[in-house]
């Protein structure tokens, strides 16, 4: 991963295994500049699972662009540092 540059994923539903992904990638891409997370239909801006990526993001302290679309492509939030 050490080349990586730009992540998307598609259909983000909230699962573990998911935020853990998230979270490795974070920590293991140096060269990562962007990451962009598009929610399923299950998981809203208003659950707890949108909060957690929030405190991912935060946790990561890092220079990346981190986005967050609704499944309507709706833009809910970002962290650009």
């Amino acid at each position: 991963m050490d080349a990586l540059e730009e992540v998307e994923f598609n259909e983000f539903d909230g699962a573990d295994h998911e935020f853990d992904l998230l979270e490795l990638i974070l920590g293991c891409a140096p060269m990562l500049k962007r990451m962009i997370v598009k929610l399923s239909e299950e998981i809203s801006a208003s659950n707890d699972g949108c909060a957690k990526i929030v405190n991912i993001f935060k946790q990561a302290c890092s220079s990346v662009e981190c986005d967050v679309y609704h499944s309507s492509g709706e833009y809910i939030f970002g962290m650009h540092y």
